[in-house]
Order: structure tokens, then sequence, then C-alpha cells
């Protein structure tokens, strides 16, 4: 019970940090630019999305996390209400966006319940939700999501089922093969598209394979791949 607990509270710091993900960043104190300076930027700064540190370093400047931690390091569960702890002989208080209730049920499984604060507005003046919550959570659940998450990974009831409903649209199409003519999925030009291209991109590997095999020196009259691959 306790490395489920710990394993699910690992996956509620990494899901819901991305709260402001969408909305330029929870409102701070103050109304003076933070001005910081790096290079290079990618310029995707969003935590489902960006590839350098760099952008990294922006977004966990301008989103909040629905947990926090105290200096110790531990979970501050109810940071809506505030906790006091004590460190190095001090009492120091912790605030957060939310308050987390865990309930251990009879079956084995975990309920997690937050009370988000209703006094949170992101930087554009819109009111941040659960809904937010949830967004972020459904983006990193999607099977065809390519950013870095394993909250897939992670012992969620319903997961597993959630994400074998989905699959890529380049799979789907490669599944119904290039003679289907059902498209309540997708457009028949999108299906004559994904084809010419994987053509044209078969077409150019096997170029290359021949001007490889005949620039190595492996010039077999008839068959210059054939005689590459036998070298």
């Amino acid at each position: 019970m306790k490395k489920k607990l710990a394993l699910l509270l690992a996956l509620v710091m990494v899901c819901v940090g991305v709260l402001s993900a969408c909305g330029g960043g929870a409102s701070g104190g103050g109304d003076k630019p933070l001005v910081v300076g790096y290079s290079p930027f990618s310029s995707k700064f969003s935590p489902f999305f960006s590839e350098t540190a760099y952008d990294q370093d922006v977004w966990t400047m301008t989103t909040v996390s629905l947990l926090n931690n105290d200096r110790l390091g531990a979970i501050v569960e109810k940071g809506k209400t505030g906790e006091t702890r004590e460190y190095n002989g001090t009492d120091y208080t912790y605030y957060g966006p939310a308050d987390l209730t865990i309930t251990p049920n009879a079956d084995g499984s975990v309920d997690y319940d937050f009370d988000l604060r209703d006094d949170m507005t992101f930087s554009d003046g819109e009111k941040l939700t659960a809904d937010d919550v949830i967004f972020s959570l459904y983006v990193f659940s999607d099977p065809t999501y390519d950013g870095s998450t394993t909250l897939y990974s992670l012992p969620i009831k319903g997961m597993d089922e959630y994400r074998k409903g989905m699959d890529t649209l380049a799979n789907l199409i490669i599944a119904a093969g290039p003679d289907n003519t059902d498209f309540a999925l997708w457009t028949e030009e999108q299906q004559k598209t994904f084809w010419d291209n994987a053509k044209a991109a078969s077409e150019a590997i096997a170029q290359e394979i021949v001007d490889y095999c005949k620039a190595a020196g492996y010039n077999a009259e008839d068959d210059p791949i054939e005689a590459c691959a036998a070298n």
C-alpha cells in the first residue's frame, strides 16, 4: 500500500504540474516582468512539448503545481488551507493550489480527492479550474502523445482501456490498406496523400541504397542491390 501511495503521489506531482499549460501561467505577485536570458530556445514553451532545458525553464517559471513540497522534499497535502512544518528549528507554513485527501479502499485501490482553490487565475484573467487539470491528464494519457511522460505506465483505473481505444491516424490508414473505401475516420484525400508520400519515401530510400552500392563498387550488372547485400 505504501508503494502504491508513493507511486500515485509521484504521478500527481508530474501530471498536474502543468495547470497553466494553455493559459500562460497562474497570476503571481508584483507587476514587474521577470527578465531571463538564455540561448538557445526552441520556442516550445510548453510542459507538453518543450525540447530543451532552456524551454523547460521558461514553463517551469510560468506554471504552478497542484501540490508543492516542503524544504525536506515532502509533499504538502493541505496547500489550500496551509501546513506548518518545522525545519532547522524554524516553523514554516506552506501553501498551494489545492488540498489533497487520500482514501485507501478495501479492494487495494486508492482514491485521490483534490479541493482546488477558487481564487486562482491565468495571466489573461481566465479562472483556473479542475478542467485544466483534467486537460493535462488527457494529454499525457493520449497514446498519440509523443512528449515525455510515464503517466500511462502507472496503475490508474481505466488507463489501459482508454489507451486501447485509440490509435494514430497513420496506423489506422496502414491497417486499412491503400484500397480502403471506408472514409468514416479520414478523407479519401488524406488516404491518397499518405500512400503517395509513403511510396515516394520508399523509392527515395531504395535509390539511396542503389547509389551507395554503386559508389562502394558493387556494380553487378543485373542487380546492384543484390550484389551489395551479398558482400
